[in-house]
């Protein structure tokens, strides 16, 4: 459910999210499945379960980095918030 108001120096609606953005959720390891397969050999499957959870690392990975940058931001537009707070007074 989302509350439109009207701004008090601008005459555009704000909208405000009752709730947060889902989080992405970490990729997890694909496990080795028994040794009953038979439509590709086992070194071809083995093989694609390592790269598959070789990107899923690498997708972590940048996820963990993307969450530090955003948090950085976050911080430098709060001081940027912060100096043009002060120019106004």
């Amino acid at each position: 459910m989302a509350a439109v108001v009207l701004g008090f120096r601008h005459l555009e609606p704000v909208v405000f999210k009752s709730r947060l953005p889902r989080r992405i959720k970490k990729a997890r390891r694909i496990p080795r499945s028994p040794l009953t397969r038979i439509d590709v050999t086992r070194e071809e499957y083995n093989r694609i379960i390592e790269i598959l959870n070789e990107r899923g690392d690498i997708i972590n990975d940048l996820r963990a980095q993307l969450e530090i940058q955003f948090k950085r931001m976050a911080q430098l537009q709060a001081d940027v918030d912060l100096v043009k707070r002060r120019e106004r007074t």
